[in-house]
């Protein structure tokens, strides 16, 4: 372990510490539930900064160098040196063409995720509800922004799924679900001569190999949408997965954008989506809850695009 690596190490083992966010040698903030604070900066010689960078992504087996100076990995808190049965999920930018300064972005994750009542609040219907559309194999996408609890509701859920076989796929491994038989696949970088990388459009096509009762998508992005689509739309039902957006309503919107980018019309995205997808739930942080905010249905409007309409049921609560 490199020497200048404690500093950091510190600050991960803060009481109440969710996120930890280097700057460089100008500035260090962490989260401790109550939003972002500035702290006494840990490194303050960019070299011993970059080491510890370096040092932390190849705890993952991953590589952070000049040829590749952007990395995003899972770690346990043994891999870092920590007690505890943590995990942190470290991304980190080399000192590079694309960032004067090597910059270093860590969250935290405890393996006691909160359940689907916490989301819920005091809404007690809301909570039965979840539990229910778990229990009907409805398929879902969970919105909502960075930080929101997404991936710890999606979790949370397929918790509920007890005695099925859950595949889920991820950039990094960060869904944590307790349910006896959850296997995760991650993607993998290309290696410096740029080989070897497993995309999460390909991992999508493996897992529907590998026999799933449900099947998870962490943060839908690019192509592998359209995989997934189609998956759900030829009988795997029970799915979830995360997309980033401000609201339910925009959920609409950053569907469209990713299939047009992946080569799919307007409309048949749209079409796709609509037959595919049951709910979309969307999360918000207030503070230090994390809280479903909306429930909506994905529906076809008259023109054939995608829109998104309140849940009935759940009238008056959200």
């Amino acid at each position: 372990m490199p020497v200048n690596i404690q500093p950091i190490l510190t600050l991960l083992e803060t009481p109440g510490v969710t996120d930890v966010l280097v700057n460089g040698t100008l500035s260090c903030f962490v989260d401790c539930g109550g939003g972002l604070k500035p702290v006494e900066k840990p490194f303050a010689d960019a070299a011993q900064l970059a080491e510890s960078a370096r040092w932390m992504i190849a705890q993952a087996d991953r590589h952070l160098d000049f040829a590749n100076p952007i990395a995003d990995c899972v770690v346990s808190a043994g891999e870092l040196g920590l007690s505890g049965s943590a995990t942190f999920r470290v991304h980190a930018v080399l000192a590079s063409a694309s960032s004067p300064n090597t910059l270093i972005s860590i969250r935290r994750h405890e393996p006691a995720r909160l359940g689907v009542e916490s989301f819920a609040g005091d809404r007690l219907e809301l909570s039965i509800w979840l539990q229910q559309m778990i229990e009907r194999r409805e398929n879902f996408l969970i919105s909502g922004a960075t930080g929101a609890g997404k991936t710890t509701l999606l979790g949370s859920l397929m918790s509920l799924a007890r005695g099925q076989r859950v595949i889920a796929v991820e950039e990094v491994s960060e869904i944590s679900c307790e349910n006896g038989h959850f296997i995760t696949l991650q993607c993998r970088q290309a290696n410096t001569e740029g080989k070897g990388e497993i995309s999460l459009d390909r991992l999508v096509r493996e897992a529907l190999r590998m026999r799933p009762d449900r099947l998870l998508m962490g943060e839908i992005r690019g192509p592998e949408l359209l995989t997934f689509l189609s998956a759900l739309n030829t009988g795997h039902r029970g799915a979830g997965g995360t997309i980033h957006a401000n609201n339910a309503a925009a959920v609409a919107n950053r569907l469209a954008t990713i299939g047009l980018q992946s080569g799919w019309s307007g409309r048949a995205v749209a079409a796709s989506a609509a037959e595919a997808i049951d709910w979309v739930i969307h999360v918000e942080r207030r503070g230090a809850e994390r809280l479903v905010t909306e429930v909506s249905k994905l529906v076809l409007n008259r023109r054939g695009a995608l829109e998104l309409k309140p849940c009935a049921e759940l009238h008056g609560l959200l």
